[in-house]
């Protein structure tokens, strides 16, 4: 996957215009990830896009609120 994801980098450095990568589930791995979140062009923008499928092992969150910065009252009887 770097080989393809190098190549993809390379090619969208060389047009100028911002590539979209869609490969399957397989290649949906934590390095082809850390590779193309660094890509930006001149002017900050992402040139590489991943559209891929993830594998079933997968698990999508939001990160929590920080819970100390909430007010709790006390309860009133």
């Amino acid at each position: 996957m770097t080989r393809m994801a190098n190549l993809v980098i390379r090619t969208a450095e060389q047009t100028g215009f911002p590539c979209y990568v869609a490969p399957d589930a397989y290649f949906s791995a934590g390095p082809a990830f850390l590779t193309f979140k660094d890509t930006v062009n001149e002017n900050g923008e992402q040139s590489v896009h991943l559209i891929t499928r993830a594998k079933n092992n997968y698990v999508g969150y939001f990160v929590p609120e920080d819970s100390s910065k909430k007010n709790f009252r006390k309860k009133t009887r």
